[in-house]
């Protein structure tokens, strides 16, 4: 396959739906590393942005910390760039996030809540601090 007919073939992927640099080699063996800098120096390929993106949605879908690290490794994200968001990692507003999915559970028992948060990755620490907050009874989990 030629240049030409690669980077268009590419460029049409892209245009429905964003891939990390990973992704795009394992679906095109054959792209050369020219025109994968030109992808990436024109931004049609930045795993950076596409993290953040990812993270972004998530969040909004209700998800956590561990599920969305999950996400980003699946999506074949370069561990140094998962390193640096999960120092950049925004715990208050998944506390924010976690008390308003508790809020829509409070009819719910305290060991079903704990359990829906932790399936959707939520941090361990923040769960036990939303349920303390909204005064729910820790104790009936064990």
């Amino acid at each position: 396959m030629k240049n030409e007919e690669l980077n268009r073939k590419i460029l049409r992927l892209l245009s429905k739906k964003d891939y990390s640099e990973k992704e795009i080699i394992e679906k095109f063996p054959t792209i050369t590393p020219s025109i994968l800098k030109k992808l990436k120096r024109q931004k049609f390929i930045d795993d950076f942005s596409l993290s953040q993106r990812i993270i972004e949605k998530l969040q909004n879908k209700g998800k956590g910390y561990y599920y969305i690290l999950q996400e980003l490794e699946r999506r074949k994200i370069k561990k140094e760039i998962i390193e640096k968001l999960k120092k950049e990692y925004d715990f208050k507003k998944e506390f924010e996030i976690c008390k308003k999915i508790v809020e829509k559970m409070k009819d719910k028992s305290i060991n079903s809540i704990f359990l829906n948060l932790k399936s959707r990755g939520f941090y361990e620490e923040t769960i036990e601090k939303v349920i303390k907050e909204k005064d729910l009874d820790l104790k009936k989990i064990s």
